[in-house]
């Protein structure tokens, strides 16, 4: 399965992580950047978050992740909700995820991980997103100039860990 998602970001033009090494790389980076902040605890605005554990990455929602950064990029949008209507809970669903929790955090303009990160950082909301410890899950993309991150808890019954493509 590990090599599933790259080669499907690969043939819909995610040229931000074009090969499985890439992939990977982008993976480790993003839980590195990501995973600092958690194990630290940080401030979001004035509010004080105490270190939670750290996530790891789950391939639906990074497939979620691509979709939406994909959809974003090709219609020329900024938002949460897509085109078609859908909500970023709703296409988490559609990936396969058989979530409890979920959120995300997307963003435009950043050339870089640790610049990404430390923009959602910066936004109490998406700082809050990232340090929730409910959270356990996450998947991100980046198709051009936009980012998305998918973040998520499986249900208690957990999520079969299977991805629909469709």
């Amino acid at each position: 399965m590990t090599n599933v998602i790259p080669l499907l970001m690969t043939l819909i033009g995610l040229v931000s992580i074009p090969t499985p090494k890439n992939y990977e790389e982008f993976k480790i980076a993003m839980l590195s950047e990501i995973n600092g902040y958690r194990l630290q605890g940080c401030n979001c605005g004035n509010v004080r978050m105490n270190p939670v554990p750290a996530l790891t990455w789950n391939d639906a929602l990074a497939a979620s992740a691509a979709e939406h950064a994909i959809d974003m990029y090709q219609l020329g949008y900024f938002d949460h909700k897509s085109k078609d209507g859908r909500n970023f809970s709703g296409r988490i669903k559609a990936k396969g995820y058989d979530w409890e929790l979920v959120a995300e955090n997307i963003a435009f303009g950043q050339k870089s991980i640790p610049q990404v990160v430390s923009a959602w950082m910066a936004s109490p909301g998406h700082c809050r997103n990232v340090m929730n410890p409910g959270i356990k899950h996450m998947g991100v993309a980046k198709k051009g100039n936009y980012w998305v991150q998918d973040l998520g808890a499986p249900k208690s019954t957990g999520s079969n860990g299977r991805i629909n493509l469709k």
